[in-house]
């Protein structure tokens, strides 16, 4: 991958992370969160009672598995996006600290 390409892959990510950010912090979506972490624990409680039945207990983890995919996959995007934003400054920071280079730098006297 050429340079502008991998410039154009880091800025596409760390736009991406920008706007699931966003998404994440408004209220319909920490209503939405909210509920969900409700179901999750009521799943949680039946599937450790010895009296669900098993049929109950895999479609209650199943449930579970679904929403915590989505959430993982919501981290995963901020986090990619995250280190690409560091990289991107990162390389800018190296393109300004430049130093020239002197005669004999580097070299045993």
């Amino acid at each position: 991958m050429n340079d502008d390409i991998k410039q154009a892959h880091l800025i596409q990510k760390s736009e991406e992370a920008s706007l699931i950010r966003q998404m994440c912090d408004t209220p319909g979506f920490k209503l939405l969160n909210n509920k969900f972490e409700e179901k999750i624990k009521k799943a949680t409680k039946l599937i450790i009672d010895m009296n669900t039945p098993e049929e109950k207990v895999r479609d209650l983890r199943q449930k579970i598995h679904v929403w915590t995919e989505v959430t993982s996959m919501l981290k995963s995007l901020m986090l990619t996006g995250d280190y690409a934003s560091k990289i991107m400054r990162d390389l800018e920071d190296l393109d300004t600290q430049t130093t020239p280079v002197t005669n004999g730098q580097g070299e045993l006297q």
